[in-house]
């Protein structure tokens, strides 16, 4: 029988290849849709070599659509044109560096396009099976409960975005950096503050321009760290200083706390900001470039601006240009100016239908948001940053437990932040983007969407009124909060098989709940109906170049 991990992972990889035999076969018996979309430009003496080409254009060759024209063309040429600034290096760099080894390999049986777009899917496979098993850990550290960081990390494999994430996009490896970041940040215990989550937040700013809210996850967690544990420190040596020149070592844990702090910001922005120099010297500065011929006339044909082209003149003449800001950022400049991204600007008639495609996960989003607020009013005027004192005040915990007991979902409270964090990203893609892609935003930046939903797959739940000292995932956690969410086997049995999933699912690699099992309720059956038909409509959209998330 394979443990939740194990299953996880093996779940992870046998749904990539069902999704990837789903785009093939759509893209196979539907003709291709003439978007009005950008479309990378060939090198006219890179031609097909062999049988490998022609495997890997009809296997993989649905996936190169819409934005995936762009990541795929950036990772060959680099960024040649000015609309490319709005995406972000890491991923490009990864196709790169990985399509360099597989061309030393297989150079004489593949031609060079066919190398990068076989290399963006390995990385995009390895990657998400990375990102469910760092989902699992991550679920298992803040709802400390082993059941619905299962199903939670199973929800991530059939998610309604799925496409996406095999597909040349950037949300798969944003997924993965997001995760781990979130993991370490609350990798801390005891006086032992977090370290080591500025750099995966970092590397994910460098992979979508929303990677940026990911300080708010270093500023939280350092606040609590700091009014928990430095402030009573400083208090408690301060009592028992019994002379005025030990009073420097008052400055000892602050000072520590402090670099630490800092560090984590510098290490998180320095990448984000290393990225918007390289576009201003690129397109701002440099005065000449020495591309190649077919990327120049492409560009002549659509109106694309090549690096090296602007004059001292051109700024002059043209001060809107974003090169003359105070704060030359090249990507709000590019939303703007080539797709019209801006605060309610897709407000019309016409975009109806991608309201309605997004409607699902705003829904969701906001209504499970919203009972998490009613279950825990006090995290919101104290920030979060005091929740444990709260769950230890016998009176308040007292009247908790009566309320909580009305409540047939019971959301762990060290899920404020991360709800916050998902609100805000779901307010600002319903008023300031092209609302459908907020389906693929959400399901890579947050793993709150799999959290709402996979409380509705838990059987039974049952409220425990005593606290009990348990390891989960070799953890000791005593929090009242902590048990909030247990599951009492109702049969006989094991329970661990009847509280994760049941014996004959644990026992194969691709039978889970969502597949298999019966929903439990209403709400949970519209769930599984959205998660599992986005991935087949998605699958056959996007494979054929038709609009979709």
């Amino acid at each position: 029988m394979l443990t939740p991990h194990k299953k996880v992972v093996w779940f992870a990889v046998i749904s990539r290849f069902f999704i990837l035999f789903l785009s093939a076969v759509f893209n196979f018996i539907i003709p291709d849709h003439d978007a009005d979309a950008f479309r990378s430009p060939r090198d006219p003496n890179d031609v097909e070599r062999s049988s490998l080409d022609v495997f890997v254009k009809y296997l993989f060759g649905g996936l190169v659509n819409w934005d995936a024209q762009y990541f795929i063309h950036i990772a060959l040429y680099g960024y040649t044109y000015e609309n490319c600034l709005a995406f972000f290096p890491l991923y490009p760099l990864s196709i790169r560096l990985l399509a360099g080894c597989l061309y030393y390999i297989l150079g004489g049986f593949i031609s060079h396009y066919f190398v990068f777009i076989l290399s963006s899917v390995v990385v995009n496979f390895i990657t998400f099976v990375l990102s469910a098993s760092v989902l699992y850990r991550l679920s298992l550290q803040v709802l400390k409960h082993e059941q619905l960081a299962y199903k939670a990390a199973v929800l991530f494999c059939v998610n309604p975005a799925s496409i996406f994430f095999v597909a040349p996009y950037s949300e798969t490896l944003f997924s993965c950096l997001t995760f781990y970041g979130m993991l370490m940040c609350g990798s801390g215990s005891a006086k032992n503050f977090s370290v080591g989550c500025g750099l995966p937040f970092g590397l994910g700013a460098v992979q979508r321009s929303n990677g940026i809210l990911n300080l708010g996850f270093i500023v939280h967690e350092k606040m609590k760290h700091f009014f928990k544990f430095v402030m009573p420190d400083i208090v408690t040596k301060a009592r028992r200083l019994d002379s005025v020149l030990l009073v420097p070592l008052l400055l000892t844990t602050p000072v520590i706390f402090l670099i630490s702090f800092v560090g984590e910001i510098i290490v998180s922005i320095t990448p984000f900001l290393m990225f918007q120099g390289y576009g201003y010297y690129k397109f701002c500065i440099v005065r000449e470039h020495n591309l190649p011929d077919f990327i120049v006339s492409y560009a002549e044909t659509n109106g694309l601006r090549l690096p090296g082209t602007t004059s001292w003149k051109h700024l002059v003449d043209h001060k809107d240009n974003w090169c003359n800001s105070s704060v030359p950022l090249a990507y709000s400049y590019v939303q703007d100016h080539y797709w019209n991204v801006g605060f309610l600007r897709y407000y019309h008639w016409k975009q109806i239908p991608n309201f309605l495609l997004a409607m699902p996960i705003i829904l969701i989003i906001l209504t499970h948001a919203y009972r998490f607020i009613k279950q825990h009013p006090h995290l919101c005027y104290t920030f979060g940053l005091w929740e444990d004192e709260f769950y230890t005040d016998p009176k308040v915990k007292e009247k908790f437990k009566v309320k909580m007991k009305q409540n047939k979902i019971k959301f762990a409270p060290q899920m404020f932040v991360y709800v916050v964090h998902v609100v805000f990203l779901t307010v600002f893609c319903i008023l300031c983007v092209h609302v459908q892609v907020t389906t693929r935003i959400i399901t890579s930046a947050s793993p709150v969407l799999y959290w709402f939903t996979a409380y509705h797959f838990i059987k039974m739940p049952v409220f425990i009124e005593e606290e009990e000292e348990e390891n989960v995932a070799g953890r000791n956690t005593v929090h009242f909060a902590s048990r909030l969410c247990r599951i009492s086997s109702h049969k006989q049995g094991n329970a661990f098989e009847e509280g994760v999933d049941s014996l004959e699912n644990l026992q194969s690699r691709w039978k889970v709940f969502i597949l298999t099992d019966p929903a439990p309720s209403r709400e949970a059956k519209l769930i599984q109906y959205y998660y599992l038909s986005y991935i087949i409509f998605g699958a056959a959209l996007f494979s054929n170049f038709f609009p979709w998330t």
